[in-house]
C-alpha cells in the first residue's frame, strides 16, 4: 500500500517483491485471508488520508496505521466476501478493457473517415482541401477584473478550460457565470449554441460544443461554422488533429496557439451529405461510449457500496457467526 503522496493506494504482489519506503506492504496472518485484506484496505484509504501528515508531501506512518482497528470476521466468511468482491472487481475490469477499445477503433475509425481513406458508397464526389478560416466565424474569449463582484455570478456561463475536460463534448453549465455587466467589461464574446470551442492554452487542441449560448476565457476560442461545414464535423475533426496541433504550438512558458494559426488549419471537406454521414457514425461511437461510461460508474458504486454493507456487518454472509472487533 502506498503511504506517500496517493496515499491508500493497493495491491496484491503476485511475486517475491521489494519496495521503496513509499511503500508499505502487509502480510496476513494464518486467521486473515489475503484477498479480504486486499479488499478491506481498499476501503480504509479516506481514514488513512485523514491520519496523513503533510510535510514535502502528504504521507502516513506504520505508528499511525497499526493502531486502527477494523472488523474481522470468520476466516470463511473472509474468503466468502472476498470472492464475491472479485467477481465485481472482474466486471469492472472487462468494462475498463472494453472502453479501451472502443476508444481505439474510434480513434482509428476518425482517421479514416475523416481524410477520405473510408467513405460510403453512394457518395462519390471529390473532397475539398480548404482554410478553416475560409469556412467558419472565430472569436476569442475574456476575463473581467475578478476583485470586482459584480462582473460574476450571473446568468452567463463562462467556459473554462477545467470546464471543457471536465464536459467534454458538450457544455451547458459551467463552474463560474458572468453576469450582463461583466460580459459588457471584457473582451468575452457571446457565442451561439452549437458553436465549437477549442483550447487554445493548456489543454490544447481540446474541443467541446456549446449546447447553449456561453461565453469563455481567453484560453479558448469559439469557431462557428459557415453554410457548408457542418459543426459537429468540424468537431470531430479538430479532435483528430489533438496530437498534431501539439506539436505546432508555440513554445514560451506553456505551449499554444493562436487564432491565426487556427484559421490557417486545412480542412478535408466532403459535400455536407457526407459531412452528416460521417457525423451520425462517430455520434454512434460516442452514444455506445456513453453508455459504457455509466455502466461502470454503476459498476464502481456498486461495489462501493456492497463493501460498505459486507465490512460492517450490515449484510452477513452466514448470519450463525458474527464478526469479531
Amino acid at each position: 500500500m502506498s503511504i506517500a503522496a496517493n496515499i491508500g493506494n493497493v495491491a496484491i504482489a503476485d511475486f517475491d517483491a521489494a519496495c521503496p519506503d513509499s511503500v508499505v506492504g502487509f502480510q496476513a496472518k494464518k486467521e486473515c485471508d489475503t484477498a479480504w485484506l486486499y479488499q478491506k484496505l481498499i476501503t480504509l484509504k479516506n481514514k488513512f488520508e485523514t491520519l496523513a501528515t503533510q510535510n514535502a508531501q502528504k504521507n502516513i506512518n506504520l505508528q499511525k496505521i497499526k493502531p486502527v482497528k477494523v472488523l474481522v470476521p470468520p476466516i470463511h466468511e473472509q474468503q466468502k466476501i472476498a470472492e464475491i468482491l472479485k467477481t465485481w472487481d472482474k466486471a469492472i475490469q472487462l468494462t475498463e478493457q472494453l472502453i479501451g477499445k472502443k476508444q481505439q477503433y474510434k480513434r482509428a475509425l476518425m482517421q479514416r473517415l475523416l481524410t477520405g481513406k473510408l467513405r460510403f458508397l453512394r457518395f462519390k464526389d471529390k473532397w475539398q482541401i480548404v482554410r478553416l478560416g475560409n469556412i467558419a466565424d472565430m472569436k476569442s474569449g475574456g476575463t473581467p477584473l475578478t476583485t470586482i463582484n459584480s462582473y460574476y455570478d450571473g446568468n452567463i456561463p463562462w467556459v473554462s478550460i477545467a470546464d471543457m475536460t471536465k464536459c467534454g463534448k458538450w457544455i451547458e453549465s459551467t463552474k463560474r457565470n458572468l453576469s450582463e455587466q461583466g460580459l459588457k467589461n471584457c473582451s468575452a464574446s457571446l457565442y451561439p449554441e452549437n458553436t465549437v470551442l477549442y483550447a487554445m492554452y493548456a489543454s490544447i487542441g481540446e474541443c467541446s460544443i456549446a449546447k447553449k449560448k456561453v461565453s469563455s476565457s481567453q484560453a479558448i476560442l469559439g469557431i462557428k461554422p459557415r453554410a457548408q461545414l457542418n459543426y459537429k464535423y468540424l468537431y470531430f475533426y479538430l479532435s483528430s488533429l489533438r496530437d498534431k496541433t501539439k506539436l505546432q504550438g508555440q513554445q514560451g512558458t506553456q505551449s499554444n496557439l493562436n487564432a491565426g494559426m487556427v484559421k490557417n488549419f486545412k480542412i478535408n471537406l466532403p459535400a455536407l451529405k457526407e459531412q452528416q454521414k460521417i457525423v451520425e457514425t462517430l455520434d454512434s461511437f460516442d452514444h455506445e461510449m456513453t453508455l459504457l461510461d455509466k455502466q461502470l460508474v454503476f459498476l464502481k458504486q456498486g461495489k462501493k457500496a456492497l463493501m460498505q454493507k459486507l465490512f460492517t456487518c450490515a449484510v452477513k454472509i452466514n448470519d450463525k457467526e458474527s464478526c469479531d472487533g
